[in-house]
C-alpha cells in the first residue's frame, strides 16, 4: 500500500499570485523555487513564463507574462483564456508580503511529494524476495541527499542577508510608528471595510468598479478625504473630465454637504412626496425581508452582493440579526436617480424624474 502524494495547490497559487502583483519580486526567489515544483500545468507555464522572461533580461509585467505563456504554449494559453483563471487567487492575496512564506511551503511540500515518491519506489524494492537491504538503504540516502542538494541549490547568502536585513529595518520602523499611535496602512473612513481589510496598504493598487452613477467617486473622494486628514498627501485626476467640470463637481459636492449633511429631514417642494416614498420603500422592503422574498430588490441589489463580496474572506452578512438596519443601509446606498426609478416601479402613484439605473439581475 503506497503512501499518497503531498498537495500544494493553496501555496503554489498564493505564490504566483503575489508574483503577479509584484512581478520584480521574482529575481528574490534566487532560484529556490523551480518549474517542476508546481503540480498544477497553469501554475507551471507562468512560472515558466516568468523565468524564461527573466533569463532574457526582459522586463517582466502582467503583458509580458501573458505574452510569454502564448509563446510558451498556444494551447494551454488558450485553455486558460490568458492569466485570468486567476483573478480569485489575485483577489485572495492582497500584496507580495508572503511571497518568501509561500516559496518555503511550495519547497517544503514539493521535497515531501520527493519523500513519497522515493519511499513507494523503495517499498516496491524491499517486497523482492533478492533485495539487497544495503544497496537500498543507500538509494534512499541518495534520494533524499538529491532532494535536499535540489531544494538549497539556489539559496543565495548574499540575498538572504540583504532581504533579512530589509525587513528587519521595516519591521523596527513599523513597531516605532505603532508605538507613537501612527497607523501604517491609511484607513478609507467605511468601518465596516477597514475592519475586512486593515485599509490600504503602501504597494497596492486599489480598483472601484461599479455601475454608472454607483457612488463609485464619492467613495473614492471620501477614502482620499480619509487620507488628508490623517495627514497623508493625496491627488486626485481624471482622465474623463474636464477642468470645468471639476470645478462644478466640487461646487455640486459643496452644497451636498452645506444642503444634505449637514442638515437633518426632508426639505422643499417635493418634501410630502419623498417623505411618502421614502416610507413606503422602507415598509416594502422590510417586509421582503421578513417574507424571505429574494425576488425582491433589496435581496438582488444589496444582500446577494454584500454576502459575494464577504465571501471572499470567508465572511457572512448576518441581515437577520437586524432587518431594520439593513433596510437602512439598502436605502442609503442609493443614488437619487436609483431611489426614483425604484420607488416609480414599485409604486406607480409616485412621479419621479425617472433614469434607467436599475439591473433587473
Amino acid at each position: 500500500m503506497g503512501l499518497n502524494a503531498v498537495q500544494s495547490y493553496p501555496a503554489e497559487r498564493g505564490l504566483v499570485a503575489a508574483l503577479l502583483g509584484r512581478p520584480a519580486s521574482f529575481h528574490e526567489l534566487g532560484g529556490r523555487v523551480t518549474e517542476e515544483m508546481f503540480t498544477e500545468p497553469g501554475l507551471r507555464l507562468v512560472f515558466r513564463a516568468f523565468a524564461g522572461l527573466a533569463s532574457r533580461g526582459e522586463r517582466i509585467d502582467m503583458a509580458t507574462v501573458e505574452a510569454e505563456m502564448f509563446r510558451l504554449d498556444h494551447r494551454l494559453y488558450g485553455e486558460l483564456n490568458g492569466v485570468s483563471f486567476l483573478s480569485a487567487m489575485l483577489q485572495a492575496v492582497r500584496n507580495d508580503s508572503h511571497i518568501h512564506e509561500y516559496v518555503r511551503l511550495v519547497q517544503r511540500e514539493w521535497m515531501l511529494r520527493g519523500c513519497v515518491a522515493s519511499l513507494n519506489k523503495r517499498g516496491l524494492e524491499a517486497q523482492q524476495p533478492d533485495v539487497d537491504v544495503m544497496k537500498l538503504l543507500a538509494g534512499v540516502t541518495d534520494d533524499m541527499d538529491g532532494l535536499r542538494e535540489h531544494a538549497s541549490g539556489g539559496v543565495d547568502v548574499r540575498m538572504a542577508a540583504e532581504v533579512a536585513r530589509e525587513v528587519l529595518a521595516r519591521s523596527f520602523r513599523n513597531q516605532e510608528a505603532r508605538e507613537k499611535g501612527e497607523h501604517i496602512q491609511v484607513r478609507t473612513g467605511f468601518d465596516e471595510l477597514d475592519d475586512l481589510t486593515g485599509g490600504l496598504y503602501r504597494g497596492e493598487l486599489a480598483v472601484l468598479s461599479g455601475r454608472p452613477s454607483m457612488g463609485k467617486t464619492a467613495v473614492a473622494l471620501h477614502m482620499a478625504l480619509q487620507a488628508a486628514r490623517a495627514g497623508r498627501n493625496t491627488l486626485y485626476f481624471s482622465i474623463e473630465m474636464s477642468e470645468d467640470l471639476f470645478e462644478e463637481i466640487r461646487r455640486v459636492k459643496r452644497e451636498n454637504y452645506e444642503k444634505i449633511y449637514s442638515k437633518g429631514g426632508i426639505e422643499g417642494d417635493s418634501e410630502e412626496e419623498l417623505r411618502e416614498a421614502f416610507e413606503k420603500l422602507y415598509d416594502r422592503c422590510l417586509r421582503d425581508l421578513n417574507s424571505g422574498d429574494e425576488s425582491s430588490y433589496i435581496f438582488k441589489h444589496h444582500i446577494s452582493r454584500i454576502e459575494q463580496q464577504l465571501s471572499y474572506y470567508h465572511r457572512t452578512y448576518a441581515w437577520q440579526d437586524d432587518k431594520d438596519q439593513a433596510v437602512v443601509d439598502y436605502i442609503a446606498s442609493m443614488t437619487d436617480g436609483y431611489f426614483c426609478e425604484l420607488t416609480s416601479k414599485l409604486f406607480p402613484g409616485l412621479k419621479f424624474p425617472h433614469r434607467t439605473y436599475i439591473n433587473e439581475r
